[in-house]
């Protein structure tokens, strides 16, 4: 597993934040897709050639999403959530395993947590006396 400094997890952000905007908007067309073609499968007039199509469209939609996740984790990070648009860098901190927090539109990484711990656990990086690897 790779681990980051924070200044070296900071100066990628520009690319996780376009890379999870753009993983955002697709999941959300993901998502739109998918209902479309449930509500179209509801009724019994629908042509199979419609469903058949609208099926394709959500199928290329989730490719889509398991590329960028797999762009994202190729980086060395981890997302952790992707409707909220979470991002774990694994860091090294007082000799401990941490992960440097971060949810898309925020500026900089500005949180970090245990390895053990989530999202709801966030802690200031202030806290950390050594952040980084």
């Amino acid at each position: 597993m790779r681990t980051f400094g924070l200044a070296e997890a900071n100066a990628l952000l520009p690319k996780v934040s376009s890379l999870m905007g753009e993983l955002l908007q697709v999941r959300r067309e993901t998502a739109v897709a998918h209902l479309e073609l449930e509500a179209l499968q509801r009724k019994p007039s629908t042509s199979g050639r419609l469903q058949t199509t609208l099926a394709q469209n959500a199928g290329v939609l989730q490719e889509r999403v398991i590329a960028l996740i797999e762009k994202l984790h190729a980086l060395g990070c981890v997302v952790k959530d992707v409707d909220l648009g979470l991002v774990d860098f694994p860091s090294i901190a007082n000799g401990a395993l941490i992960n440097l927090c971060w949810k898309f539109g925020e500026p900089s990484i500005e949180y970090w947590h245990r390895m053990d711990e989530g999202f709801a656990w966030r802690k200031p990086i202030d806290e950390l006396t050594h952040p980084g690897a």
